[in-house]
């Protein structure tokens, strides 16, 4: 009986030992593509901002926060719903303080609280989004600033940027 138990566990702490390998690479390859995700964002850094604009597609060469989100997304090959409440609802709910990069962090700049504000989170406590605010358009901002922090109302999860399964 003292064998079997020996094998036994020796069989459970192999598995483990290629779950855990097994999952290391898939987390790395997440990691990845979070990292890429946030690169390509920057890329439209300072682009301006234009409610109701999405950019290339009509031309405007201007992104709403939505429109810019969709984009960056679309960038590494996961598709988004056009609108900040669609992209909520096909999105999960998490704690702020479980944010990871590529996380969506969602606003209200209005006095009735209602969501009206989406952007990316990009870790270090900042995301980035295209807003009106300082004529900067695109822009990475700090969820800790007083603004944003105040209008601070939840963060969702893309699981397509998690999974293994996504593709660049």
């Amino acid at each position: 009986m003292g064998r079997r138990l020996v094998v036994g566990l020796w069989a459970v702490w192999v598995g483990f030992w290629l779950w855990g390998g097994a999952s290391a690479g898939a987390a790395q390859a997440t990691s990845s593509l979070r990292l890429t995700l946030v690169e390509q964002a920057k890329q439209y850094l300072g682009v301006p901002y234009r409610f109701g604009a999405t950019y290339d597609l009509d031309g405007s060469g201007a992104f709403d926060c939505s429109a810019f989100v969709q984009r960056a997304f679309a960038d590494v090959g996961i598709a988004l719903p056009r609108s900040t409440a669609k992209q909520s609802a096909a999105t999960r709910w998490i704690p702020k303080q479980n944010l990871l990069i590529g996380d969506l962090v969602f606003f209200t700049t209005r006095k009735d609280r209602k969501m009206n504000h989406v952007g990316i989170y990009i870790g270090g406590g900042n995301f980035i989004h295209a807003s009106p605010a300082g004529g900067r358009g695109v822009q990475i901002s700090s969820l800790s600033s007083g603004y944003w922090k105040d209008g601070f109302l939840y963060a969702h999860r893309v699981d397509a940027l998690f999974s293994a399964q996504a593709q660049r």
